[in-house]
């Protein structure tokens, strides 16, 4: 790096499913033989409140630690108010991925039927996780339909992408290709009728195939 007269930094924090907070710093640059590198400078553990002065102060650490601090023409990073903070215009440039994670987010919560199917999955994964009896007895259900034996997925609003893997952990794949089947909706509401739930939860958390015409498109709630 110390050949590269100019270089693009980009930093975030996300603590994983064990609670330990980190923060990665990362640059991009072009060589002089023309080609696209990026390089993880660090990943430290955020032990501190999770401010923008000290999201800015450990940024600027590491971009000292490497001496190139002053090589930094613009940072990236996501849109939240604590990064904007952080990183004053015009030395801050919006991450593209969050602009569209925030904009698919905000689209389903138009759509009545597709936040139904959010809500009543996360609902249900949630008890899937907090459940040992509902856990194994699903398990159990999944083996007398001899299909895959695979747990429900927790959706985190917060987390990139994790509506997508909740929504398709309610789904089989037949025979390991990619076409997605209702079989497992058995499974979930055998299971859920087994662990002596009251009626209303049977009813709130019990899934149905209810195929419509809408376009060509089917709706599942």
């Amino acid at each position: 790096m110390k050949n590269i007269e100019f270089m693009a930094g980009s930093t975030d924090g996300g603590t994983p499913i064990n609670a330990v907070s980190f923060q990665d710093t990362n640059v991009h640059v072009i060589t002089n033989n023309w080609e696209l590198r990026s390089y993880t400078l660090s990943v430290r553990e955020n032990k501190e409140k999770h401010t923008a002065e000290n999201y800015r102060a450990n940024t600027d650490e590491c971009y000292d630690d490497f001496e190139i601090k002053d090589k930094i023409t613009v940072n990236t990073t996501d849109n939240e108010n604590k990064m904007k903070a952080a990183f004053k215009d015009p030395e801050r440039n919006g991450c593209m991925a969050h602009i569209l994670h925030n904009t698919v987010t905000h689209g389903f919560k138009k759509i009545e039927t597709v936040m139904d199917i959010i809500v009543k999955c996360r609902k249900v994964a949630e008890r899937h996780n907090r459940s040992y009896a509902f856990r194994y007895a699903l398990e159990v259900e999944q083996k007398k339909l001899n299909i895959k034996q695979r747990p429900l997925h927790q959706d985190v609003p917060t987390r990139w992408g994790s509506t997508r893997v909740c929504t398709s952990s309610f789904l089989d794949k037949v025979e390991g290709a990619q076409v997605d089947s209702f079989r497992n909706f058995e499974a979930v509401n055998n299971a859920l009728k087994s662990i002596n739930l009251s009626r209303d939860q049977l009813d709130k958390g019990c899934l149905q195939n209810k195929k419509r015409t809408l376009g060509h498109c089917p709706k599942v709630c």
